[in-house]
């Protein structure tokens, strides 16, 4: 099973366990926004299963940070060609609420998106600079000479 399956699922359940709550508890908002925001998380994973996929066909190794940056640029141009369309087409509608569904991803969905882009940017600095220090201190080990004992035994210290 893929690495980047597993927490697909993992949040694509979360997401779809928290949309369910929505109908039935009173403060259903936060549920709401958690349940989005869990299943938005799940597909970037998927998007990132698929990247992988596609890299290990071609024999390339694409870290996982690239791939989760990838997936959530993927994510939000989706996003926005969606929110785009539905804004511009729902003009003339006869349903409540014309462009709401983009008015919604503009105001709401793609924020969100690009705050978990930047964490992910973030983190991922964190760890690169947490990661060339202790590669630097390896090297730093590597490059001290042996220790002398003091004072250095030679065989006359042996014969006496």
């Amino acid at each position: 099973m893929p690495k980047y399956l597993k927490p697909a699922a993992v949040f694509g359940a979360a997401g779809a366990v928290l949309l369910l709550l929505t109908l039935a508890v009173k403060w259903s908002m936060t549920l709401f926004a958690m349940g989005v925001l869990s299943l938005g998380v799940a597909v970037v994973f998927l998007l990132m299963t698929v990247m992988a996929a596609i890299g290990k066909r071609r024999n390339k190794n694409i870290s996982g940070w690239k791939l989760f940056a990838l997936g959530n640029a993927v994510l939000m141009i989706i996003a926005a060609a969606i929110g785009t369309v539905d804004l511009i087409t729902s003009k003339d509608a006869e349903f409540f609420g014309p462009g709401m569904l983009g008015t919604v991803i503009f105001y709401y969905g793609l924020p969100v998106l690009a705050a978990l882009l930047l964490l992910e940017l973030f983190v991922w600095k964190i760890y690169k600079q947490m990661k060339e220090t202790s590669e630097a201190e390896e090297k730093s080990e590597q490059k001290l000479p042996q220790r002398i004992a003091y004072p250095p035994q030679t065989d006359d210290d042996k014969k006496e």
